[in-house]
């Protein structure tokens, strides 16, 4: 697979592994439809946060276990970049740990850990790169101070109970937009998530992620893209993340008592459609990392859905995210491409011979 990038993907409860990981440039700011956001931690969190000293003293020593356990960490470096820090944590431990993005180019200095379980050395990870650290159930997340309301970002029970049972490992380099992560996600995972132009556009954070339930790896790379506020629908078909700006209705079907029966069992027809690019049989994966146009994937979406899509005049640049969506209804992959823009004031409308994406 030609990518710049190596990520890896596993399914508990289905059979097989796909692998892929990501290396890009750091996101320096939150979009502005998410702004990074500062705010104290209300005392509802459950979790414990740990926060290094203030002044530059020696944090107390932390005893080295008798038996060092099978998975130990060593990393020895006088000075390092906190993201190299977390990747070499990944690759030595498996994970599970997250840094938050745009802290990846920080120094951390005078690291010495030597066969150190993961517990032991995420202090002292956090001392070297004067970051706090979040710790979850499933993952460490380092964050620096004035970033505590993403620890308020959780997606438990936010799901359809159809993916209740699935865990993954998953392994992306900052900088990867989320819309690219979530069409490999779904392509490696056999489900369907997608993200709107502004959740899409966000950048994720170096994270290591193993074995953990599907709504903790969403959880994680929506906080470690700097991502405060997210709106989560979730269907057995699919599931759609959306900035609470985002105002579409659930539907962007137009003209809907004017179908006659052959046009609604069109739209009930079962689809597996991926773009900008369609799947080709026995060829990998096109991961683009950015949106295109949508006059760009009309041919792409023709194609697979069998019918000829065109849009309306003025409509041709509007971005349309990579994604990839399995067994879902030809209605319901309409919606997620339409609903990906933030205003409510496109729909799509089916013609006899033709489906029209035009304004309301």
């Amino acid at each position: 697979m030609k990518l710049h990038y190596a990520a890896i993907l596993s399914v508990c409860a289905l059979a097989g592994a796909c692998a892929s990981h990501a290396k890009g440039e750091a996101a320096a700011s939150a979009p502005a439809e998410t702004p990074a956001v500062a705010g104290a931690l209300p005392p509802s969190n459950p979790n414990e946060v740990y926060r290094p000293p203030k002044q530059k003293e020696e944090a107390a020593p932390v005893a080295k276990p008798a038996r060092p356990k099978k998975t130990s960490i060593t990393i020895e470096a006088s000075a390092m970049q906190l993201g190299d820090v977390i990747r070499r944590v990944g690759e030595q431990a498996g994970g599970n740990v997250v840094l938050m993005g745009g802290v990846e180019g920080r120094i951390a200095n005078n690291l010495d850990i030597t066969r150190r379980a993961l517990a032991d050395a995420v202090p002292m990870i956090a001392n070297a790169g004067n970051v706090a650290v979040e710790k979850h159930p499933h993952y460490f997340f380092f964050f620096p101070e004035g970033y505590e309301q993403l620890l308020n970002v959780s997606l438990a029970g936010r799901l359809d109970t159809r993916y209740s049972e699935i865990k993954t490992d998953a392994v992306f380099g900052s900088g990867l937009p989320l819309c690219s992560v979530f069409m490999w996600m779904s392509y490696a995972l056999k489900v369907s998530i997608v993200a709107d132009n502004s959740v899409g556009d966000a950048q994720c954070g170096e994270l290591a992620l193993k074995q953990v339930p599907l709504d903790t790896a969403i959880e994680a790379i929506l906080k470690s893209a700097r991502i405060a506020a997210v709106q989560v629908e979730s269907t057995p078909d699919y599931i759609f993340l959306s900035t609470p700006q985002n105002t579409n209705p659930k539907s962007a079907l137009l003209e809907e008592s004017s179908l006659d029966e052959q046009q609604k069992a069109l739209l009930g027809k079962q689809v597996t459609l991926a773009l900008p690019y369609p799947l080709r049989t026995g060829q990998p994966l096109e991961l683009p990392l950015k949106p295109s146009p949508l006059s760009d994937v009309l041919p792409a979406l023709s194609e697979q859905v069998g019918v000829r899509v065109v849009v309306e005049k003025g409509l041709e640049k509007f971005p349309v995210n990579p994604y990839f969506v399995k067994n879902v209804t030809l209605r319901e992959a309409l919606d997620l491409l339409v609903r990906q823009w933030l205003e409510p004031n496109y729909g799509y409308q089916v013609l006899a011979d033709r489906i029209v994406i035009r304004r309301r």
